[in-house]
């Protein structure tokens, strides 16, 4: 293992505050643009049978299910293998070194900017991958970002980096505008950012309190979603979701926590269009709602249900061990799985929601080699492991603006995707060692 491999954890107490902590970070905001070269309405079409089995409309809610895809294999996108950009890749002792990297979002002119948690900054780079300027510093104060986990483009011309416990507006040139406090519910405690509508006008916000369940019995954690017209403005609720599923551990210390239960689902959700999307964890179905907090539609798809295998259970096993020979007290955590009230026997079908610009949305399968705990082993988690992955890179499944199931595109193993802009897919990959570099894949049609 080289010095790039960023230990998870040198203290085991600090260790499970990460990894309990992991859960409630701010989620990372994916924005997805297709530029004309990439498909148009006729092109999403494609050449298969229309696939939507029903389109109805409820009390002014659209309701769309599709059985199967339509995209063949001749009309699908591909994501080619090979990056045309590699940021962090160059053996060169100035470079920023890339960890903890949040939002990427294309600018003009083919350059991007990247925020870099390790070092509290946004970067931006140029269509090269050179450095060009570096937007905020470390701190508390007006500029300043203390946890900086994504940035959105927010109007034309300024850049919105989502910090945590505040809200900073910054040019494009990387002048400090303002900044908002996320002001606590109170009802539902810590407030974070989720997206922006593109004129700046309305922020969509979200609080995930965390609420212990009985002993012995599976909770639900809830999410409750909100429209403002300024993060720290009155909300307009669009509603509480039940975001995952938990079992109550005492910890060492004699407290008590809630731990998510493996293959449960989690409720995913993004801001695009001025829209709020929310991809239910407990089901194949989306629901869109306006900047009113109106539900709009319901987007629903068949996909083959996947059972929790033998082989699933023995990889979490194994992960578990790995845990425990690096830290005995992540037992706490990461229970056997017959402690468990209950255990899953069918694997979640989506983990991830993002939408383009063309209001196609883009849903992530759910990725078997985690086993069954995102907020552990999949990636930007404390345990997550390089090696755990599969060499076939995983898939989202697309649909199109009216909600009928297009089909999948494969991406590039290790890659997580951030954004896409004309035509290039952009996210963080990792190499053998864990260090991350934010790569550039070109988007081609077959």
């Amino acid at each position: 293992m080289t010095a790039k491999r960023a230990s998870v954890c040198s203290n085991s107490a600090s260790l499970i505050r990460r990894l309990l902590s992991a859960s409630t970070v701010a989620t990372v905001t994916v924005t997805v643009t297709l530029s004309a070269g990439c498909g148009n309405a006729e092109r999403d079409a494609g050449g298969g049978e229309a696939n939507v089995t029903g389109v109805r409309d409820s009390a002014g809610v659209r309701i769309v299910e599709s059985t199967s895809p339509r995209w063949t294999e001749n009309d699908s996108w591909q994501v080619n293998r090979e990056p045309v950009v590699d940021i962090g890749a160059a053996n060169d002792d100035s470079a920023p070194v890339l960890a903890r990297v949040g939002g990427i979002v294309p600018l003009a002119a083919g350059q991007v900017a990247v925020v870099n948690g390790s070092d509290r900054q946004v970067l931006v780079f140029d269509s090269t991958g050179q450095l060009v300027r570096r937007v905020g510093r470390r701190g508390e104060g007006p500029g300043e970002l203390s946890r900086p986990t994504d940035a959105m483009l927010c109007g034309a011309d300024s850049l919105l980096v989502n910090d945590v416990a505040r809200v900073t507006l910054f040019d494009v040139s990387g002048a400090h505008q303002r900044e908002w406090p996320l002001v606590p519910s109170p009802s539902d405690g810590a407030v974070r950012l989720a997206g922006v509508a593109p004129d700046c006008g309305a922020f969509l916000l979200y609080a995930r309190p965390e609420r212990l369940p009985a002993p012995n019995e599976i909770g639900v954690a809830p999410a409750t979603l909100f429209w403002a017209s300024a993060p720290d403005a009155a909300r307009d609720t669009l509603g509480t979701f039940d975001a995952r599923r938990t079992v109550r551990r005492t910890l060492g210390s004699g407290g008590d926590q809630a731990v998510s239960v493996p293959w449960t689902g989690e409720t995913r959700w993004v801001a695009a269009g001025g829209l709020a999307y929310v991809a239910l964890g407990s089901s194949p179905e989306v629901r869109v709602y306006d900047r009113a907090a109106k539900l709009t539609a319901v987007i629903r798809w068949r996909p083959l249900p996947t059972s929790v295998s033998d082989a699933d259970r023995s990889a979490y096993d194994k992960r578990r061990a790995n845990a425990l020979k690096l830290a005995p007290v992540m037992a706490q955590i990461l229970p056997e799985l017959r402690e468990f009230p209950v255990n899953a026997t069918s694997r979640p079908a989506h983990l991830g929601i993002l939408v383009d610009d063309s209001a196609r949305i883009w849903v992530r399968d759910y990725p078997n080699w985690i086993a069954g705990r995102p907020d552990l082993f999949d990636r930007d988690m404390p345990l997550y492991n390089p090696d755990d992955e599969p060499p076939v890179g995983e898939a989202w499944q697309v649909f199109d603006r009216d909600g009928g199931w297009l089909g999948p595109v494969q991406l590039p193993a290790r890659l997580t995707v951030r954004a896409v802009a004309h035509n290039r897919v952009y996210g963080v990959w990792r190499d053998d060692d864990g260090a991350e570099h934010v790569r550039v894949y070109a988007i081609t049609s077959r």
